[in-house]
């Protein structure tokens, strides 16, 4: 029984492929193990809280009746209670109104009230018609509330 060589080239090959299998573990496992455990924020508490807080409020907003009524030149905004009456007490109402197709657009502000018509008017009209979602914030005693509504400016 005869045995055959191996031709020269194939010892190197092996070397190599056995060579860049081992880097390449390496590299793996130093890129696992130098990678985050996960915890992606530092207060996950403190967010979860804020996050409740815009839930709560969201909820509670919805117990009550938001009428928008607007044109070209102005917003306003009335707030009725499960009674149907106007609420006329409500402090710090904001607004952020989001057109979604030119952020340049967006605008922050907050609302005045109109006492002889019971309403809310914005501080500042929108500046170009079309779709915008408008958020509102306001407080009602120790309660925040919150609304999130589409409106069409023509």
């Amino acid at each position: 029984m005869t045995s055959k060589e191996m031709p020269n080239y194939v010892t190197p090959l092996v070397f190599i492929l056995f060579s860049w299998m081992l880097i390449a573990n390496g590299y793996f496992l130093y890129t696992a193990f130098g990678t985050k455990t996960g915890s992606v924020d530092d207060d996950p508490y403190g967010k979860s809280l804020v996050y409740q807080k815009t839930i709560d409020g969201l909820e509670a907003g919805k117990s009550y009746k938001l009428n928008l009524l607007s044109n070209r030149a102005a917003v306003a905004l009335e707030i009725h209670d499960r009674k149907g009456e106007p609420l006329t007490n409500l402090k710090g109402i904001k607004y952020k109104a989001i057109f979604p197709a030119d952020s340049s657009y967006d605008r922050e502000g907050s609302f005045d009230f109109v006492s002889e018509r019971e309403i809310y008017n914005i501080d500042q009209p929108l500046p170009r018609a079309g779709l915008w979602l408008m958020k509102f914030s306001a407080a009602a005693g120790e309660q925040e509330l919150l609304f999130e509504r589409q409106l069409m400016i023509e």
